[in-house]
């Protein structure tokens, strides 16, 4: 990732990465490690293939998985049952693994 050449003008307060298959744990983490320089308050690292969804911050990560509630003092108010990110993710996934979804 090219730290010079970001096109986003003003710094978010919260930034979501889904994991994909062919992504290493190096590049993931330089994401995470960048985001968090450049001021995000909050980076959610979301892992489909396990269900759980990480919260890192400057005070460290939360992990987060099926029946947990999400929130964040980022967004006030708000609160999301974690395993309701993946409700059509297990389909997918099964469907993936016998050949039926591309």
């Amino acid at each position: 990732m090219d730290l010079d050449r970001v096109p986003v003008v003003q710094t978010p307060d919260i930034a979501v990465e889904i994991i994909s298959p062919p992504e290493t744990a190096t590049a993931i983490h330089r994401k995470i490690d960048a985001y968090l320089k450049w001021g995000v308050g909050e980076v959610w690292l979301v892992e489909p293939e396990t269900m759980a969804l990480f919260v890192h911050s400057a005070s460290g990560v939360r992990r987060l998985s099926e029946g947990v509630f999400l929130s964040s003092e980022l967004l006030r108010g708000m609160q999301l049952q974690v395993a309701d990110l993946f409700d059509d993710v297990s389909f997918h996934l099964s469907n993936r693994a016998i050949g039926l979804a591309k």
